[in-house]
């Protein structure tokens, strides 16, 4: 299985968008992406989850829920059929909420490109 590492900061207005390169219909993959906060405090409160939700490049649903490590402020998701169906850009939420409230949010970016 591949594993693509990404961090994604969690600060509203941080650090650029994070771009994840996959082939079509790569599902042999995985995404850990490291949580942090460029500017003030970020914890991650035993209780909190994980999920990431989106569109994928022909704008259909895609939802996946991630293994959240709250010790290493870490989530990781296996790459969903429906992520790399369609050839193009999907634009997807890294989603953190605790009793149903949302937390946290940020945007990454995965493009898959055509199969060989």
């Amino acid at each position: 299985m591949q594993t693509h590492r990404i961090k994604v900061d969690m600060y509203a207005g941080g650090s650029s968008r994070q771009i994840i390169m996959l082939s079509q219909r790569d599902t042999n993959a995985r995404i850990v992406m490291e949580l942090f906060a460029s500017r003030g405090l970020f914890n991650i409160e035993q209780g909190t989850t994980a999920k990431v939700v989106g569109k994928n490049a022909a704008g259909s649903p895609v939802q996946a829920n991630a293994i959240l490590d709250v010790a290493n402020a870490t989530a990781m998701i296996d790459v969903p059929k429906a992520m790399t169906d369609e050839q193009g850009q999907g634009v997807y939420e890294v989603l953190l909420t605790k009793s149903g409230k949302e937390l946290r949010s940020r945007n990454i970016t995965v493009i898959v490109e055509r199969a060989a």
